[in-house]
């Protein structure tokens, strides 16, 4: 098995472990001034190889970081905080990577799911917690699919 199959693999685990504990539309163009031609809008995943590759990598970390985490028996564990806040941070970091507007989004979102979960851990609101949960999944699932996972 591949390690990009495995890392995919053990995050959609610790998203489902979550799930189960808790429970990229494009956008207009801008017309063009005349006279100048607007860049081909870049949509191929296969450009972003490299990136969603990382972004696995990172993800699979966290998977296996925060693997003995219950989030309904320990739901503001400020260690597993730490670390999802610190693979948003990473997520973030990606960004200037990013090749593809569906890549780009779906990180971006990632991203930011990860860290609201990370904040709502800190603030020690369990409903906060759950809802970012659950918007982290979300994300989650459109970043497998921009990636072509």
């Amino acid at each position: 098995m591949s390690r990009t199959s495995r890392a995919w693999r053990s995050m959609s685990g610790l998203v489902l472990a979550v799930f189960l504990a808790s429970s990229c539309a494009g956008g207009a163009q801008s017309p063009t001034a005349a006279g100048i031609v607007a860049p081909a809008p870049r949509t191929s995943p296969s450009a972003d190889a490299y990136t969603c590759a990382s972004v696995q990598a990172l993800l699979g970390h966290l998977a296996v970081t925060t693997v003995h985490w219950s989030p309904t028996q320990h739901p503001f564990d400020q260690a597993v905080a730490a670390q999802i806040r610190s693979t948003s941070v990473d997520l973030q970091k990606q960004l200037q990577k990013v090749r593809t507007v569906a890549v780009l989004r779906a990180v971006s979102s990632s991203a930011k799911a990860f860290n609201a979960v990370a904040a709502a851990m800190s603030l020690k609101e369990r409903a906060q917690v759950s809802r970012a949960i659950t918007a982290s999944q979300v994300a989650y699932h459109k970043l497998k699919k921009a990636c072509g996972a």
